[in-house]
């Protein structure tokens, strides 16, 4: 099996991986409830340019190539490109953040980073018992205020 079978092999892994995600995002959004407040996420700026270096990438394999292969690329590209961009939702069910919606009454705990770039939860009866979500340090006083009022009507 030559090299470039071995990498094309782990971009469709991985581009199950991303429609997963969004398959996640869409099923998620549709229970999420009504919408209190929207945050932007943090800007991973590592993540950015990744996603649209795997989208030029792509685009120029299609034409040097002129195979379909390379649409993986770019669809993987524009999967990480929307999930970048996604924003963060404090709804009155919970914390709604790329397919994954933290009900309120599941929160344990809550904290931020030193450095307030990340909002830490730490879930009740999950598979995943932590999540880490980047946010903008400027929104970390008034997202506390959200979760204390929410959990307080809990």
């Amino acid at each position: 099996m030559t090299a470039q079978k071995v990498i094309n092999i782990m971009y469709i892994l991985i581009l199950l991986f991303g429609l997963k995600q969004m398959y996640n995002v869409y099923k998620v959004k549709r229970n999420i409830g009504t919408v209190i407040k929207r945050f932007e996420q943090r800007k991973r700026i590592l993540m950015m340019i990744a996603s649209y270096a795997i989208v030029v990438l792509g685009l120029i394999y299609l034409y040097q190539q002129k195979t379909v292969f390379p649409l993986i690329y770019v669809l993987l590209g524009v999967i990480f490109i929307y999930l970048t961009f996604e924003k963060i939702a404090f709804t009155e069910k919970g914390i709604y953040f790329n397919g994954f919606l933290a009900k309120y009454e599941d929160i344990k705990q809550w904290k931020y980073s030193k450095d307030n770039k990340f909002l830490e939860l730490t879930m009740k009866n999950s598979n995943a018992t932590n999540k880490i979500i980047p946010i903008n340090p400027k929104d970390a006083s008034e997202m506390q205020l959200i979760i204390k009022r929410n959990k307080k009507k809990q």
